[in-house]
């Protein structure tokens, strides 16, 4: 059968629905595993105090400027903020924002109030960070990232009345069961199920979808009361159950299946006072390599590696700091307007521009770290022309040998078996950034490929 990967993935889709596909994608290699998370092994001895720059303080640039250090690395962060953290952002009382256009925000929050503008949670397959966690001492506390108790509301739907999850959650599963028990009784699966399959798939629906001996949905305690139970022989009184046609609108079903998404389901956690916990015990460990306010102007090459122009905001000077390579996780967005001398290698020719990074010693690897990133082409589908989601590694400057060893060996989150990728394909100026387009033997880690960015804001009160 000819097509792509993508065709076969979607077929598995219609057979055996989410779970069978991102099983099958685990198998063919284009996922990790959620269960293991190594730490990063660089070599040592040799490579003692070799000097790397690494742009940008954000959790990329921390953990690696944090790997490199214990591993022997001469390291200096540099950071055009008064912060630490990138998007990892937690707001606080007092807490400032300058705009490009020169306006100023101050937080007026209560005292112990808090706004984690950035990532909101750490899923439980997101080993390497958690493991961070661990080896910091940072304390984590439980999200609870939803609600049965919360209300749904669409205008549009139910008379423009709120629904609660629980009703809408268990009355959608009571009448599609109802449904389902019917089909089976008309003989309309006969062909998919024996007689000794339907006997107990009727069985399980009637417990199921809280159905009544003759397989009726009539409401279900499940979805909550209208009178609440009380003392004695005061039962409650069950809600009617909303009609299945006003769940079915696609504002309602949505919210339903918030929970079920990989990157969503409990246990979720925090650091107790804030997300910025993470990045803050990062840089607490690096003390004095990490440099605030020091805004990157330039990086060029240089016989011996890389020289970094940067302006420090705090003294108004123009300073520039050399290193053997150069370690960049400053948004693509942010780079495109900084005056940079590595743009040889956004040839679209794959041959030319294998041999153009091989002619030059300013190699270009992802390296440590994972966020997101936009694809020029879908790495799954050669044949498709819609960006995707990969995740986004730092860009490393320097020598093409000391990138290669670091891309050969295995990052924080990923077993000795998931190598991160050897290659990058493509990089371009924009928006889009750069695309690594992974060979089929390259792994991507589940959790940067999951990860979609934060909820609604909320408000928490710090534990002390």
């Amino acid at each position: 059968m000819s097509g792509t990967r993508r065709d076969f993935l979607r077929r598995v889709a219609q057979a055996g629905g989410y779970r069978a596909t991102y099983l099958t994608m685990q198998a063919m290699g284009l996922l990790g595993t959620a269960a293991v998370a190594e730490p990063l092994a660089l070599e040592p001895s040799a490579l003692h105090g070799t000097k790397v720059v690494v742009l940008g303080a954000g959790m990329a640039g921390l953990s690696a400027a944090y790997e490199l250090c214990k591993a022997g690395y001469d390291c200096a962060v540099l950071e055009a903020r008064d912060r630490v953290g990138g998007r990892n952002w937690t707001v606080r009382p007092r807490t400032r924002l300058d705009m490009t256009d020169g306006s100023r925000q101050i937080c007026d929050f209560d005292e112990g109030l808090y706004w984690n503008a950035g990532a909101a949670r750490l899923p439980s397959h997101h080993q390497a960070i958690l493991g961070y966690c661990r080896e910091l001492g940072i304390a984590l506390e439980v999200v609870v990232n939803t609600s049965r108790g919360a209300l749904l509301h669409n205008p549009a739907a139910n008379d423009g009345r709120p629904i609660e999850l629980r009703q809408a959650i268990n009355d959608a599963r009571g009448e599609i069961s109802e449904l389902l028990g019917k089909a089976i009784n008309r003989g309309a699966l006969d062909e998919e199920l024996s007689a000794h399959d339907k006997e107990r798939m009727l069985a399980f629906l009637q417990h199921y979808g809280d159905l009544s001996p003759d397989l009726r949905y009539d409401g279900s305690t499940r979805s909550g009361y209208k009178t609440l139970p009380g003392p004695a022989e005061e039962v409650g009184v069950r809600r009617d159950p909303v009609p299945l046609g006003v769940l079915l609108d696609a504002d309602m079903w949505t919210a339903m299946l918030f929970e079920e998404n990989f990157a969503q389901q409990a246990t979720m956690f925090q650091p107790v006072g804030g997300m910025d916990r993470i990045a803050e015990a990062f840089a607490k460990k690096l003390g004095s390599v990490v440099r605030l306010g020091s805004e990157v102007t330039a990086v060029r090459r240089t016989n011996s590696g890389v020289s970094i122009s940067f302006v420090d905001k705090q003294a108004g000077r123009h300073n520039a700091i050399e290193a053997a390579y150069c370690i960049v996780t400053i948004p693509l967005k942010v780079l495109q307007g900084i005056e940079c001398d590595f743009s040889r290698l956004s040839s679209r020719h794959p041959r030319r521009r294998l041999r153009q990074r091989r002619q030059d010693r300013m190699a270009v690897a992802p390296v440590l770290g994972s966020r997101r990133a936009h694809l020029r082409r879908n790495f799954m589908d050669d044949r498709s022309d819609h960006p995707s989601l990969v995740s986004q590694r730092p860009l490393l400057f320097g020598e093409g040998d000391f990138a290669r060893r670091l891309c050969d060996r295995p990052t924080s989150g990923r077993s000795s078996k998931q190598a991160a990728p050897r290659t990058v394909r493509h990089v371009a100026r924009g928006s889009r950034g750069f695309a690594s387009r992974p060979e089929l033997g390259a792994r991507e880690a589940n959790g940067s490929c999951l990860e979609q960015g934060a909820l609604q804001p909320r408000l928490r009160r710090a534990i002390p």
